[in-house]
């Protein structure tokens, strides 16, 4: 910026002193700016109708810039030329002008538009499940739906990570009207307290959302959705006991399977190629018709839908491809396992799940420690590590993966080792399954 003539020692005297400039001939206002000798930067602009407004004159990017301080006698000159340092230091500490705050303001969007543009363009067209972001949504992030992305700062993140430990649990439910016979969800509060492994998961979402926003581009405005700091990044999570999970143990396996053995073939088909694959939830509820190929027992996932973005390959064990190929047969959905969700396929079997310990009085035993099971009962049956590594579709068990390839013959000896393994254990056969339960209709729909 040009150096000014105008200059003086700002005092509140010299400062009212000040005369103000005349207007144009032809009745416009004039401006003129003075800079104070005792702080660089700081300069007081008066108009002609006599307004003067403190700011500070600094370069940013290149490019000179004024930062307004306030309007004098509003705040003194040493309030203004404390302001000024301030304003200086938080330049330096940030490199950041409260004029680029102002204008990220304005550009950023609101939370709600975020996390729509998010699910619609990110979620759904990858084909990753929607269920926890619409709770994090739903029961946490909901209030500030109105927010602009650059108005929420750590501070606030921060209390929420601190508030949401303190929280009763919420929980939904369908009520039926007896007249109507309609169905509603009705949520409700429990006397349960929510975790703060919770609180942690909430947290690491937002910090996703801000993440995508900031590397995203909004093809109607060609620029970032956000382009200032995630206030989600740094802040300091709960500490968490890691959740190793367990096997089912062998008495626990033969209930587990007389359990399952007894239930709609739909459920029964849909737990045992949790067990007898050791796949991923969300991928065994996503499988589709194309990615099987039955002669060979192959289960190809693409990489859009793995927790590792690689695609792999999972053997199916004999059994297991015999009830595939029988649900087959009377299927009309692209889904192996369909379901009226919004997706068109299972996404969350809770309910049977829980009945299937009840009914096999087993505790403590989570949905994905039927992976875990899986793994450790191929290692007992002497399948090699890397093999059932591979057919876990783990991302590294060492650097070996990467320059080894393990055969689909391999692959399916691990699979039936496994479901072999399971059923000789209990004293079971695989006819206990086909003829326990009649097949019916394989592809009906699911809630």
């Amino acid at each position: 910026m040009a150096r000014s003539k105008n200059r003086l020692k700002f005092t509140k005297s010299s400062v009212e002193k000040l005369v103000p400039p005349k207007r144009t001939d032809g009745g416009a206002p004039c401006y003129e700016t003075w800079f104070d000798t005792e702080r660089p930067g700081l300069a007081l602009r008066l108009s002609s109708e006599g307004r003067m407004s403190f700011f500070l004159a600094t370069t940013q990017e290149g490019r000179s810039q004024r930062i307004s301080l306030g309007r004098f006698p509003r705040i003194t000159v040493e309030q203004a030329r404390a302001r000024a340092r301030e304003v200086d230091a938080e330049i330096v500490a940030t490199g950041r002008s409260p004029n680029r705050k102002r204008r990220e303001r304005r550009e950023s969007i609101s939370l709600r538009e975020l996390f729509e543009k998010y699910r619609t363009d990110y979620l759904i067209p990858r084909d990753k499940p929607t269920a926890n972001a619409d709770q994090y949504w739903r029961d946490y992030l909901a209030p500030w739906s109105s927010k602009r992305l650059a108005d929420i700062s750590p501070e606030m993140v921060m209390a929420l990570h601190q508030n949401i430990p303190r929280r009763n649990r919420r929980r939904a439910k369908l009520v039926r009207d007896e007249s109507t016979h309609a169905r509603t969800v009705v949520i409700y509060e429990t006397r349960q307290k929510v975790s703060e492994g919770m609180a942690n998961r909430v947290v690491g979402f937002l910090s996703a959302l801000y993440g995508w926003a900031s590397r995203t581009i909004d093809p109607a405005t060609n620029r970032r959705y956000y382009i200032g700091v995630n206030p989600a990044a740094l802040i300091t999570k709960y500490s968490e006991s890691p959740g190793v999970g367990r096997p089912l143990s062998d008495e626990e396996m033969k209930r587990f399977l007389d359990a399952v053995a007894k239930l709609d073939p739909y459920w029964r088909d849909f737990f045992l190629a949790l067990a007898w694959t050791g796949a991923r939830l969300s991928n065994v509820c996503a499988m589709r018709w194309d990615q099987l190929d039955h002669e060979a027992r192959i289960w190809s996932i693409p990489s859009k839908a793995t927790k590792t973005h690689r695609p792999y390959r999972v053997a199916l064990s004999s059994p297991l491809a015999a009830l595939l190929a029988l649900r087959q047969r009377g299927s009309s959905s692209d889904w192996v396992f369909p379901s009226k969700s919004r997706s068109g396929h299972l996404e969350e079997p809770k309910k049977v799940w829980y009945a299937i310990l009840k009914s096999a009085r087993i505790k403590d035993l989570r949905l994905h420690d039927l992976r875990t099971t899986a793994a450790s009962w191929g290692a007992n049956a002497n399948v090699g590590p890397f093999v059932v590594s591979s057919q876990l579709g783990h991302a590294r068990p060492s650097m070996t993966a990467r320059y080894t390839h393990v055969s689909d013959a391999a692959k399916r000896a691990a699979a039936d080792a496994i479901a072999q393994a399971m059923l000789e254990k209990v004293g079971l056969d695989f006819t206990s399954f086909t003829t326990a339960v009649a097949y019916g209709v394989a592809t009906s729909a699911r809630a």
